[in-house]
């Protein structure tokens, strides 16, 4: 009966070992695994960041490139008021 309860005895021991290094590992594991997905999750934002400042400098590129055109057009579209000192008279004069 003794030998019986020695043997149960160990046998919990040895569970509760195998037990707890099985906790560690889950542990240990998990860590692992949300390091890995952190660390993914890091490089997409770090490409979304790049893919955004692409697309700023893109629109950036675009917004100069029609503000210089209606400059363009406007600036073929002049027209100067002046007024003759001598005479008093207003002169428009338009240039296309």
């Amino acid at each position: 009966m003794e030998l019986l309860l020695n043997i149960k005895i160990g046998l919990c021991k040895s569970l509760r070992r195998v037990c707890k290094k099985a906790k560690k590992q889950t542990a240990e594991e998990a860590k692992q695994a949300h390091t890995a997905v952190q660390g993914e999750l890091t490089k997409k934002l770090e490409d979304a960041e790049k893919k955004a400042e692409r697309l700023k400098d893109s629109v950036h590129r675009i917004l100069c490139a029609v503000i210089l055109s209606f400059l363009r057009v406007m600036s073929t579209m002049i027209c100067v008021k002046v007024k003759d000192i001598s005479s008093g008279q207003l002169f428009e004069d338009c240039m296309l």
